[in-house]
């Protein structure tokens, strides 16, 4: 996938490609309906209230205190690049914040149809949302009804009366309109409960992963993407060999060896570690 893409998409991204592939034949006549750019039009990344940030806001810069040893040449390039990608943000949108933008504008072209037009070497994929006339109808709905999307629940609500969403045991990390019962944000004892219960069983697989370097793992009803896991049991291994190519090629230092070296148990900091594995492949 990183070699197909160009660096574009990380190989912990790989899995439905993984499986058109292997079953290639089979989908030959099918059509693919994809949700993809779903996330993006009905406020994944939006926030409310509104935020007045800036391009210096943006998460990327916050990533990029992440790993060590940049020198100050290429985060000069990437500064560049970044405030060349955002420069037509305008805080006075209708955006939510600076993140939202560079999610719609941004991630969804490079990531996410990426991915829908490497599975077109299987089938056809229909990317029914990624309609311009859509999303510029969605960006023109206010932030208090896109954010955590819940205007999708407005839609199934109305659409489907005859089911009480409000009560649904939904394991979404969304909370349907801060009334569900089943998750963290909810102000029901039930849920506080089920929220002790999600925090519990992460820092059990965290402890896990530390112990059993990804064999191990209790379930959770909550995960349904764990790269921790992946990286751990499938890439841990590999990640020596890799960082002594990448090395010996000039492309990362004996410091980012070492913080490379050690991957983290939070989920949310695994990404670079995959991209490190990805660069290889490209390279080899």
């Amino acid at each position: 996938m990183p070699v197909l893409s160009g660096g574009q998409l990380g190989i912990q991204h790989c899995h439905i490609f993984s499986y058109l592939k292997l079953h290639e034949p089979r989908y030959h006549q099918h059509r693919m309906l994809s949700t993809y750019f779903s996330d993006a039009i009905f406020g994944y990344a939006t926030s409310f209230p509104k935020q007045n940030d800036t391009i210096e806001d943006v998460n990327s810069y916050r990533l990029l205190k992440l790993i060590p040893g940049i020198s100050s040449d290429i985060l000069s390039q990437i500064d560049e690049d970044i405030k060349q990608n955002l420069k037509h943000y305008n805080c006075d949108s209708n955006y939510g914040n600076i993140d939202e933008y560079k999610y719609i504008i941004e991630r969804n072209q490079k990531f996410h149809l990426n991915l829908s037009f490497m599975y077109q070497r299987f089938l056809a994929v229909d990317n029914v949302y990624a309609n311009h006339s859509l999303l510029t109808y969605m960006m023109s709905v206010p932030c208090k009804f896109r954010f955590n999307k819940q205007i999708v629940d407005e839609i199934f609500r109305l659409a489907f009366p005859q089911f009480k969403f409000d009560s649904l045991n939904a394991i979404s990390s969304r909370d349907f309109r801060m009334k569900s019962s089943s998750f963290q944000w909810s102000n029901k004892i039930s849920g506080k409960l089920e929220f002790t219960a999600f925090k519990l069983v992460n820092r059990l697989n965290a402890l896990l992963l530390l112990l059993g370097r990804g064999k191990f793992q209790a379930f959770s009803p909550y995960l349904t993407e764990n790269h921790l896991w992946v990286y751990y049991r499938s890439f841990l291994k590999q990640s020596g060999p890799v960082l002594e190519r990448l090395l010996q090629e000039g492309i990362i230092n004996k410091e980012q060896i070492q913080y490379f070296s050690k991957p983290p148990i939070r989920a949310g900091q695994i990404n670079p570690f995959f991209q490190i594995i990805g660069l290889e492949r490209i390279i080899r």
